[in-house]
């Protein structure tokens, strides 16, 4: 977002799970393209079966690839490293990876917009998205937009430094 001295500050949608974060996200990239805005990085999408949520797709804002992220069973996800990301999922290392790639990659191909969807617990503990994080709200001329749940909001904040920023919540919006 842009402040009225004109400086760059991340944008960071917020809720809780399920609340319409990543749904708030698409709606922002929309505008952005409506408005000539180049958006780059990685969106997250819940993966349904029979009406049940079986796992999260890790999507490149720029070009729509896709990449199966987390699942509710191991067999579900591509051969290659996985581990367990919490009970209920399990986490594609392979992934990861390369939506990290992806977004570092992004970062110098004159995207005025880089999306992270989401940040939470990894990045609290050092792993996943942390140090693109910290790369991508560092870099001038960048707007960092990312995806973090409530519960871990204050705690974003603290970690990445972000003294100046625009929060987003589903359901409303508040400058902070």
């Amino acid at each position: 977002m842009v402040d009225m001295e004109g400086q760059l500050h991340p944008l960071i949608i917020t809720g809780d799970v399920g609340s319409g974060k990543s749904t708030r996200l698409k709606a922002y990239i929309d505008s952005c393209a409506s408005q000539d805005i180049s958006c780059g990085g990685v969106i997250s999408e819940t993966i349904y079966l029979h009406n049940q949520r079986i796992g999260y797709d890790l999507i490149s804002v720029a070009s729509g690839k896709r990449r199966p992220s987390l699942r509710t069973e191991r067999r579900m996800l591509p051969p290659g490293e996985a581990e367990r990301a919490t009970s209920a999922f399990w986490f594609s290392l392979d992934a990861f990876s390369w939506a990290d790639a992806l977004i570092k990659k992004e970062i110098f191909a004159a995207h005025q917009v880089i999306c992270i969807d989401e940040v939470g617990r990894y990045e609290l503990q050092g792993k996943g998205f942390c140090d693109t994080v910290r790369l991508v709200t560092s870099t001038p001329d960048i707007v960092p937009v990312l995806v973090v749940r409530e519960t871990y909001l204050e705690e974003v904040i603290r970690m990445f430094s972000l003294y100046t920023y625009t929060v987003l919540r589903t359901g409303e919006a508040a400058r902070e």
